[in-house]
């Protein structure tokens, strides 16, 4: 609809990732969601990924992940509140030419107005710090045992995504996920595609603008989304 009225895509900003850490106990997770009767091949879904992930080095592969999967080098992840959150978002996006206009005290309502989602399961904010104690990025996500953990927002600095995104994926899998799915944004792009992380493309983010100089930036790297927005709202 955007589109026909002289909208424009934002190719980067439109994909899903997912990173399997389970995945015959994902396959069933979502089966069991039409069939519930296929409850009963958990066990043997565990079973299989038990074997897959033993073998698996503590390197990236398409599916599972090494069990247990460990933290980067150097970095501890560190649940928190939405005011330390909001503080972490504020400085880590300072970088970007383009970014919500939002004061401490709006980003942490987004947070608590996001994690009030029992359906999608238990919610988490956490933070990453690295040796000297710095804040390296923080997410916001849920996640079920055994089921997906739904990434709503995750920030970075720009020389630790990578590790930042290690330590969401550890993080997740600690507390029982076998998949995670999160939003593509340019400033993620090379640590995921060097992960060998799929990507899939369910619907495109999309602009309207007016301002010439604004059309020129907002599909660039300098531009920084946020899901907290269409996340808000309880469930």
């Amino acid at each position: 609809m955007i589109r026909g009225i002289g909208g424009q895509s934002l190719p980067q900003h439109s994909f899903d990732w997912v990173r399997f850490i389970k995945p015959a106990t994902a396959a069933v997770e979502v089966a069991r969601r039409r069939l519930p009767i296929l409850r009963a091949a958990l066990p043997v879904a565990k079973f299989i990924d038990g074997r897959l992930r033993d073998r698996r080095p503590q390197t990236p592969r398409w599916l599972a992940m090494p069990n247990p999967v460990l933290m980067p080098a150097g970095f501890e992840t560190r649940d928190i509140g939405p005011a330390e959150f909001a503080g972490i978002f504020l400085a880590l996006t300072a970088r970007f030419a383009i970014r919500p206009d939002w004061s401490a005290e709006e980003i942490a309502h987004l947070v608590r107005e996001a994690m009030a989602k029992p359906l999608f399961g238990t919610p988490v904010i956490a933070a990453v710090y690295d040796r000297h104690n710095r804040p390296a990025g923080a997410f916001v996500y849920h996640v079920r045992p055994n089921g997906t953990a739904r990434i709503i927002q995750m920030v970075a600095s720009e020389q630790q995504t990578g590790a930042v995104l290690d330590a969401l994926i550890a993080d997740a899998a600690a507390r029982g996920a076998s998949v995670v799915r999160g939003r593509t944004q340019p400033f993620m792009m090379n640590a995921i595609l060097t992960r060998r992380i799929p990507l899939f493309n369910v619907a495109s983010s999309a602009y309207h603008c007016r301002e010439p100089e604004l059309r020129q930036r907002l599909p660039a790297a300098i531009a920084f989304s946020t899901g907290l927005w269409a996340s808000s709202g309880a469930a």
